[in-house]
């Protein structure tokens, strides 16, 4: 998370304030698989795992992924706002 935390201390955009937005989403709603596939889910359902099936938000992956965007949104490296935003 290098990187994150350089854009959250520096001003890319150079206007003299510290007001980047990370990373957001009007529907992040913790099923967004461009994240959870790094943690080796597909989807938050019911899959099929090396031959089972299984749910997987009682998978240790998925706990993993979990403790991630907490930490993400801990260190402020997450919008504050990004589950409680809606599409209009």
């Amino acid at each position: 998370m290098p990187n994150l935390k350089k854009i959250l201390d520096e001003d890319p955009n150079g206007n003299g304030k510290k007001d980047e937005i990370l990373l957001t989403d009007v529907k992040m709603d913790n099923s967004r698989p461009w994240l959870m596939s790094a943690f080796g889910i597909t989807d938050r359902g019911i899959e099929e795992i090396n031959g089972k099936v299984v749910y997987t938000p009682m998978t240790e992956n998925y706990k993993e992924y979990v403790t991630f965007m907490n930490k993400l949104y801990s260190e402020k490296l997450i919008d504050p706002e990004v589950y409680g935003q809606a599409e209009e």
